[in-house]
C-alpha cells in the first residue's frame, strides 16, 4: 500500500511540477518572446525541480532584457 501511495505522491508532484513550468513558460514569452519561452522551457523540461523553478521565476522578475535573462539562467545550470 505504501507503494501505492508514493506514487501516487510522484504523479501529484510532476503534474504540479508541470502545471508550474507551464505558467512560466508563458510568462517568458510574454516579456522576452516566445524564442526565448522555447528555449528555456526544453532546458526546464530537460532537468526540472523546485530549485531550477524557483531560478527560473526570479530571473523573470529580476531581468528586463532576454540577454540578461538567458545569462542568469544559464549561468545556474541551464
Amino acid at each position: 500500500m505504501s507503494t501505492v501511495v508514493t506514487e501516487f505522491q510522484r504523479s501529484l508532484d510532476d503534474i504540479r511540477e508541470q502545471g508550474q513550468v507551464a505558467v512560466l513558460v508563458h510568462q517568458i514569452g510574454r516579456k522576452f518572446g516566445e524564442r526565448t519561452a522555447d528555449e528555456v522551457r526544453r532546458s526546464i523540461l530537460g532537468s526540472p525541480g523546485r530549485d531550477r523553478i524557483a531560478l527560473v521565476a526570479t530571473a523573470i522578475l529580476d531581468c528586463d532584457t532576454r540577454e540578461e535573462f538567458l545569462e542568469r539562467v544559464r549561468e545556474r545550470g541551464m
